[in-house]
């Protein structure tokens, strides 16, 4: 007599693997910021390019004037050549000093013109920004004041948010409303 042990199943002598651990919370955390990092770099990063060629390029400066008509409507640019940073120049360029559209108060240059505009951040804390032109020219800049009763006040302040630097400065003619007809030519 021979005692034979019951037959097992085959599936009893192969070992079983171990189940797959479950992810880790922390690995999931990690890939979703890594991912929302990676998506906010992405846009900084389209917003900075589209910026530098907004105002680097003459397609981009075109693009961005064409846009700021509808945000900025005191400004008003007449065919624009040229990059905003770099080399310009515009037919005219109106800016209406009420802060609309329309009649007014308003500076307007006819012909201006820019080389070499460069911007920098300001050593100076409470201004934006240093700008500074090689040159800065224009045939004829029109200060329009509409007259007031009384005698004219001036402004309390000329101050700007910016730093100005313009090594070549030159308006061909000059014209201030209210200092009556002259006009003061050949400005350097």
């Amino acid at each position: 007599m021979s005692t034979t042990e019951p037959a097992q199943p085959p599936e009893a002598d192969v070992p079983r693997e171990a189940p797959p651990p479950a992810p880790r919370r922390s690995a999931r955390w990690r890939l979703a910021l890594a991912s929302l990092g990676g998506g906010l770099l992405l846009a900084v990063s389209a917003l900075i390019g589209t910026a530098g060629w907004a105002v680097g390029s003459e397609a981009g400066s075109t693009w961005l004037l064409t846009r700021l008509t509808g945000v900025l409507p005191w400004l008003q640019v007449t065919a624009p050549r040229g990059a905003l940073l770099g080399d310009f120049s515009a037919q005219r360029v109106q800016i209406n000093l009420s802060g609309h559209a329309g009649a007014g108060d308003r500076v307007v240059i006819t012909e201006l013109s820019w080389r070499a505009l460069a911007v920098r951040p300001s050593d100076v804390p409470s201004l934006w920004a240093h700008l500074r032109f090689a040159e800065l020219h224009a045939a004829r800049v029109d200060v329009l004041i509409t007259p007031t009763p009384g005698p004219m006040k001036p402004p309390a302040d000329l101050a700007l948010p910016l730093q100005l630097d313009v090594d070549d400065l030159r308006i061909a003619a000059l014209h201030v409303s209210g200092l009556g007809d002259e006009l003061l030519r050949n400005l350097h």
